[in-house]
């Protein structure tokens, strides 16, 4: 994956200690165009999960591209669910607390990537967004992104 991924990054010592500590099995953080690239060449491995609750979706009713909403989900329960050469890749509207218990659970499972900036780091990269429609989000009831 390291490989594949090189053309796509910056090449910096911050980036390849971040693809070393990710190779250690830590949570490293991803910009959107790493991300782009793992769509790309990894897709029957990649599961992209949105962590917004349903009050950021329907303020802001867009996803990236085949990534599960989470509102009505318990993530906790599903991880052990997760085939472990998975890479995970998670995001929300902005940054995710690096204390989020859900982070060290599925670290401990799979590969896990953070998106860098969230939802926002990808719009501002100018990458492909979905709509949410209206008539789906009245499903999306929980307040919180993953049900304990």
């Amino acid at each position: 994956m390291r490989d594949v991924l090189r053309p796509y990054r910056r090449r910096t010592p911050e980036v390849e200690s971040n693809w070393e500590r990710h190779l250690n099995g830590q949570i490293v953080q991803i910009d959107a165009t790493e991300l782009s690239a793992l769509m790309a060449h990894f897709p029957e491995r990649l599961i992209i999960f949105d962590l917004r609750d349903s009050r950021e979706l329907k303020r802001f009713p867009y996803v990236i591209p085949d990534a599960l909403l989470t509102a009505n989900v318990n993530l906790f329960a599903s991880i052990p669910w997760i085939p472990p050469e998975t890479i995970i890749v998670l995001y929300a509207e902005g940054e995710i607390r690096r204390d989020d218990p859900l982070l060290d659970l599925i670290a401990s499972q799979t590969s896990v990537f953070v998106l860098r900036g969230g939802l926002q780091s990808w719009l501002e990269a100018r990458l492909p967004a979905s709509q949410i429609s209206q008539r789906d989000l009245p499903f999306v009831q929980n307040t919180s992104a993953y049900v304990a």
